[in-house]
């Protein structure tokens, strides 16, 4: 079956502790009512910068990756259904992007 990445982009914490623990159950929850299609449940991401041949430069919060998750779907609408239903964008002001990760062959 195919795998896909999420992609978190941007999002917002929360000031209260119990808030944000409200939030990452929600989260956790509904990775596991997915079962065995995760892959990966991924990690929050931290400090980031952009590397090209010439530079390197700061991105913005909302520009970088905040976190990923890798799942398996029959195809990319199934999996974008997944995202939709993922609780980072009920309670963030982020974005989730979805894109198969395909396998690399020598």
């Amino acid at each position: 079956m195919p795998q896909f990445i999420f992609v978190y982009r941007g999002g917002t914490d929360p000031v209260e502790p119990d808030e944000q623990g409200a939030r990452m159950g929600r989260w956790k929850q509904w990775l596991a009512d997915l079962g065995d299609d995760v892959i990966d449940p991924g990690k929050p991401l931290g400090a980031f910068k952009a590397v090209m041949a010439t530079s390197v430069h700061d991105l913005e919060p909302g520009e970088a990756m905040s976190g990923f998750s890798i799942i398996k779907a029959v195809d990319i609408d199934a999996a974008v259904k997944i995202a939709q239903a993922c609780p980072f964008l009920e309670f963030s002001d982020g974005l989730l992007e979805v894109a198969e990760v395909k396998s690399m062959t020598r």
